[in-house]
This record gives structure tokens, C-alpha cells and sequence, in this order.
């Protein structure tokens, strides 16, 4: 099914652990996914099983794990049977990609990928993530990162249920960022000097003025429906990533997008009226 070697998956920590905390946390996980949606409020993620992770790290134990779940599970919204024709086939999915009304199709799909696979589920991840012609990594970025941030709890795991819903949220959120990451860049006319220098350029350019009515992530399809916009777009991705891939810059790069993503936090708002966006605090996050 795939070329070994790119993709490890380890074994379930739950068939190495025992201890109440473990056995607790496996059970809340299940009941996550087989009692509540991927989505809720049409755009927010289920991210249930991140926060339960990160307390039964902190050493949190069985019973304050319960209450975590109880807490979380408020705003979620229940699963529900879908009243869609059903995914049978890859090319069905890849026709209804992003298609949020079918996220219940999605899981069921991807349930079955992971039944099918039997004992050769990182094969199967592998061919999805990395092997097959629309590979899902890419995508991994919709949500703001949240697919890859669920399958890395799920690595962490070595819960291939986990990695599964990994797939279907991938799916279910997939992102229009997906073909700009993907495409083959033309070579940029001019370089920079610097990630800074770039933002600048952006800023200053009337390719995005009046294109979308206030700031927010929530317009990124308006923006790559604007030609002029998404050409430039494309031309800054190709100065960005010409920059990002000299190999002499690599610790200075790093530091650059962590001292980046600060500035759009801190600076992204009217003056004297500070307000804090939550996805740009993701991307500080996310840059560390």
C-alpha cells in the first residue's frame, strides 16, 4: 500500500498502562467520539480529547479527568444519524471535500478505513496522509491546525480512533488554503531580506484593500475568490518561501516567525483599542 519508512505509529499507550488515570482517560476518549460531532456551532472544533491529554500529563487523576469532561462537553453537540447518501468511494469524498453538512459521512467513512485496516493501520495513515494523490497533510492545516493538533495527540496516544477522526475533521474542515500549500510556486521576481519585509509589502498593497469587510480569519474564502488578491498571494508565498529555504537562515527563520507571530498579535488592532485575536494567538502557539 505504501513505501516504508515516512509515517511511525506506536503502539497504544493503552495497552501498555493500566493505572485508573489511563483506563479513565481511554473510556472518556471513546465516549467523545461516539457521543459527540467533530463541530459545533457549524465552525468551532471538538477539542475534548486535547485538554484531556494535557491534564492526564499534568497528573491529573481519574476522577478530576471525569470533571474535565463534564465541563468541556456543555457546548458540544450531539452525533447524530446521517440523513445524507453515504461516502462509499474516494472519489465521492474528494468531491465533497469541505463539505461541513456531510461531517457525520466523513467520520462513518473513516471508521470504516480504520476497521479495514486491521493490524495495518499505519499503512493505512500513510496512504492518506502522505501516499495517495490528494494527500490529507497539507490539509492538516484547516482549522487552524486542528487536524494536525488532533493527530498528534493521537501519535502521542498511539490511538489510531484518534488518528481516524483526524482524517474525518481533515474532511470535513478542509481548508482553501490546501491549493495555494500545494501548488508548484513560479520563482519569485524580487527577494527579501526578511519576514518582516514581506508583511510590509503586504500591507502596503492595494491588491487587498476593500476586499473584505473587517479583519478575521472567517474571510480567507473571499479573499482566494478575489483574483487580485489571490495573485498576490501566490506572489508572496513564492518571496516567502524562496526566503524560508535558504538553508544558511534556519535558526534566524525560526526566531523570525516566533518575533512575527508576536507582532500580529500585539499590533493587529486599532490603536489606543487593543483587542487580542484568538487565531493569532493560535499561531504564536503554533510557531513555538
Amino acid at each position: 500500500m505504501s513505501s516504508p519508512g515516512k509515517l511511525r505509529f506506536p503502539e497504544s499507550l493503552f495497552t501498555s498502562r493500566h493505572d485508573e488515570a489511563t483506563v479513565v482517560l481511554r473510556r472518556l476518549m471513546e465516549d467523545n467520539h461516539d457521543q459527540n460531532r467533530l463541530l459545533y456551532k457549524e465552525v468551532l472544533h471538538n477539542h475534548v480529547q486535547h485538554g484531556l491529554l494535557a491534564a492526564y500529563y499534568l497528573g491529573s487523576s481519574g476522577a478530576r479527568l471525569r470533571e474535565l469532561f463534564s465541563e468541556e462537553i456543555k457546548e458540544l453537540e450531539p452525533r447524530e444519524e446521517s440523513k445524507r447518501e453515504k461516502i462509499t468511494t474516494e472519489l465521492v469524498l474528494d468531491e465533497l471535500l469541505g463539505h461541513k453538512e456531510n461531517e457525520l459521512d466523513f467520520i462513518i467513512y473513516f471508521e470504516q478505513q480504520r476497521s479495514n485496516s486491521g493490524v495495518y493501520v499505519q499503512e493505512a495513515l500513510q496512504y492518506w496522509i502522505l501516499d495517495r494523490e490528494k494527500e490529507f497533510l497539507p490539509a492538516f492545516i484547516g482549522g487552524y491546525a486542528h487536524p494536525l493538533i488532533m493527530f498528534a495527540d493521537a501519535v502521542e496516544l498511539g490511538s489510531s480512533m484518534l488518528a481516524f477522526d483526524a482524517l474525518a475533521l481533515t474532511a470535513t474542515d478542509w481548508s482553501p488554503l490546501t491549493t495555494l500549500v500545494t501548488m508548484n510556486l513560479p520563482p519569485p521576481e524580487t527577494c527579501s531580506n526578511s519576514l518582516l519585509e514581506i508583511l510590509d509589502k503586504i500591507r502596503n498593497d492595494s491588491s487587498f484593500e476593500h476586499v473584505v469587510p473587517s479583519p478575521g480569519i472567517q474571510h480567507i474564502a473571499e479573499i482566494l475568490h478575489n483574483g487580485p488578491a489571490t495573485a498576490a498571494i501566490i506572489k508572496y508565498l513564492g518571496i516567502g518561501n524562496e526566503y524560508i529555504s535558504r538553508p544558511e537562515f534556519n535558526l534566524q527563520v525560526t526566531g523570525e516567525m516566533v518575533e512575527v507571530a508576536i507582532y500580529l498579535l500585539m499590533c493587529t488592532h486599532v490603536p489606543e483599542a487593543p483587542t487580542f485575536d484568538f487565531y493569532l494567538n493560535h499561531n504564536l502557539t503554533g510557531d513555538q
